[in-house]
């Protein structure tokens, strides 16, 4: 049996009267959250996640959405990873 799991990029816009870093702690908390940064472009926190299929990946995203400043998410397949 072959296991798959989906791992995705998911960015989330914040607003600006929002502090960004208590937004970031709290996913940071989330199971299916392997990585957590915060960025500088026209999205503000960047999640690599890893879920067991796309059920999991949707609900994650309807998880970030619903986040207290949330105003905005774009979600990435990851294809292929290479570590330096």
């Amino acid at each position: 049996m072959v296991s798959i799991r989906i791992q995705r990029a998911g960015s989330v816009g914040v607003a600006v009267d929002v502090g960004t870093r208590e937004v970031t702690k709290r996913m940071a908390e989330w199971e299916e959250v392997d990585f957590i940064w915060q960025i500088s472009c026209e999205q503000d926190i960047v999640l690599v996640i890893d879920a067991a299929d796309t059920r999991g990946v949707n609900e994650l995203i309807t998880q970030a959405r619903e986040q207290e400043g949330a105003v905005s998410t774009k979600t990435r397949l990851i294809l292929d990873e290479q570590l330096g």
